[in-house]
């Protein structure tokens, strides 16, 4: 019997699976999906598999074949499931040797109970309840309803609204966020400052449900952008002029409040007249109580930037408040104990307080942001931070709830930006600019007027270069919270919009499986091996 027989026999019924990167585990109770490979001939199209964790406890997963040898036999197949990120634990998917198991999907309200303690990958825990057997995905006709144990989200199937509402399923008639949108600005004049700047709206074509599933459902949105109502102007056969198809795919898991957003644009406009000067997605979030209780985080590269429409810092600062200013910084909620004259005449001096309503980090270089703040439009904005990367996670909210807003690479992906605009209002606009309009427009336009085959690697005489066509994806997070997250919380969010968990399986498995063809582990066992991997390693 020669190894790679071996191997396979003795890996026939049980694959192990651990976590990727076990240093950038969140602690969190979260989505993960993957992918398995499988000898040819191991798996059937009927048989069933079931996952256990260490423990030998039977677990929630959600699986389908992505790809079949040339005999029918299963090649890959997907998995998702709710799994505790500590970056520690290990897994084993086997195939199921008696009649699939029905495992009854109870209501388990994720209350993500963070712990609030200085160590890391804290695990998370989970209550579990009843609940009806709803469907996770329903069409509804006009819209589409997504049904989840933690959270409900209505997604329109046409106009420019994309998201028409998000809430907890505990709030379902107190929506935390609405209107969810995309925004695009173009510039009729790459590479000026004078060009003019039109604002492009999102206008939805076709919605499909890809994926519903009893723990993971994906709806994709399609379409393209239009010029705004006001200032559309009409074609002579009466259409608006329509520019730059996106993908929007939204990723849910039923017991979670953290959604996966992924946003994709393909340029097909001309270069010299269609710089892109501005990319965003933009939701309301209702704002409710106190201008004290209404609050905004961005997450730096050091550490947290948070205020709050009215701070309690005045320049009549007293002693007795530090705890409340503490407090407020911390995210809770600040209140007044009307028995208390000193708290009261406090109070009255805050009415002559400034209200912040707009705020906005720009992360226009790899290496500098700057945070600023201002009262209201025909003011002026304040600088409030300088720093060098920031993490890309914004968190608005209010007594009502509210939303956190993240992009993963936000440094990276530069010129990019967050932006809080009416927190003192009513109704606050979360924008995650993944262009932002404080930087040039992207130029598309090749780098010179001809060719330069002799002296450059390039293959033609003809210019031939061209924009059309090229596409770009942002992957984004969306998380709402009953009340405005502590900062243990929020490091826990960011680390999970940066970092993709993802379970893997041994590496002799890829090898010995040969779904991506044949190809060697790194070996050390002679003299020779050795010099050729550290050789390998260094180049």
């Amino acid at each position: 019997m020669n190894q790679t027989t071996g191997r396979q026999q003795a890996d026939e019924q049980q694959v192990s699976l651990k976590w990727l990167d076990s240093a950038s585990a969140t602690g969190l109770i979260t989505g993960v999906t993957w992918g398995v490979p499988w000898h040819r001939g191991q798996l059937a199209r009927h048989e069933q598999l079931e996952l256990r964790n260490e423990q030998g406890e039977l677990l929630h997963v959600q699986s389908w074949p992505t790809a079949y040898w040339p005999d029918g036999s299963v090649k890959w197949t997907a998995h998702a499931a709710e799994l505790a990120n500590t970056g520690r634990e290990r897994y084993v998917l086997s195939k199921v040797n008696q009649p699939p198991l029905v495992i009854k999907q109870p209501k388990l309200q994720q209350q993500l109970e963070y712990q609030q303690s200085t160590q890391p990958h804290q695990e998370v825990a989970a209550i579990q309840g009843t609940r009806s057997n709803d469907l996770f995905v329903t069409d509804e006709g006009d819209l589409i309803k997504v049904n989840g144990d933690a959270v409900v989200c209505h997604i329109r199937k046409s106009g420019s609204i994309l998201i028409d509402s998000l809430s907890l399923r505990d709030q379902e008639d107190a929506p935390i966020a609405e209107q969810g949108k995309l925004k695009l600005i173009l510039s009729d004049a790459p590479g000026r400052h004078d060009g003019k700047r039109q604002s492009y709206v999102s206008e939805i074509e076709q919605v499909s449900i890809e994926s519903d599933g009893p723990l993971r459902a994906v709806i994709a949105i399609k379409g393209c952008h239009r010029l705004e109502a006001s200032v559309a102007e009409r074609t002579a056969n009466g259409t608006y002029e329509q520019l730059i198809p996106f993908t929007v795919r939204l990723t849910f898991y039923r017991h979670q409040a953290t959604i996966g957003l992924k946003h994709t644009l393909l340029y097909d406009g001309d270069p010299a007249l269609h710089a892109i000067a501005g990319i965003g997605i933009s939701f309301n979030v209702p704002m409710k109580g106190a201008l004290e209780n209404r609050h905004i985080r961005f997450a730096g590269d050091t550490g947290w930037f948070s205020e709050a429409a009215r701070g309690l810092m005045t320049a009549r600062f007293p002693a007795f408040m530090e705890q409340k200013y503490r407090d407020q910084l911390r995210g809770k909620f600040v209140s007044w104990d009307p028995a208390n004259e000193r708290e009261q005449q406090y109070a009255s001096l805050l009415e002559d307080a400034a209200v912040w309503n707009d705020f906005k980090l720009v992360q226009l270089s790899p290496d500098s942001y700057s945070i600023s703040k201002r009262t209201s439009e025909g003011c002026a904005w304040v600088r409030s931070l300088y720093g060098g990367r920031a993490r890309g996670l914004l968190y608005v909210g209010s007594e009502a709830g509210g939303m956190a807003l993240a992009m993963k690479h936000f440094w990276q992906l530069c010129p990019s930006g967050m932006e809080v605009s009416g927190l003192g209002r009513d109704q606050a606009e979360a924008t995650l600019w993944l262009w932002s309009p404080e930087a040039a427009a992207m130029d598309l336009r090749h780098y010179d007027t001809t060719t330069h085959v002799r002296s450059s690697y390039e293959g033609a005489d003809e210019l031939r270069s061209t924009p059309y066509g090229i596409g770009h994806t942002t992957e984004c997070q969306l998380h709402l919270a009953a009340t405005t997250p502590q900062q243990e919380e929020l490091e826990q969010l960011a680390r999970g919009s940066e970092y993709t968990p993802l379970l893997v399986c041994e590496e002799e498995r890829y090898v010995a499986t040969r779904v991506f063809g044949r190809y060697s582990l790194p070996q050390y066992d002679t003299e020779r091996h050795r010099q050729t991997e550290e050789a390998l390693e260094s180049i």
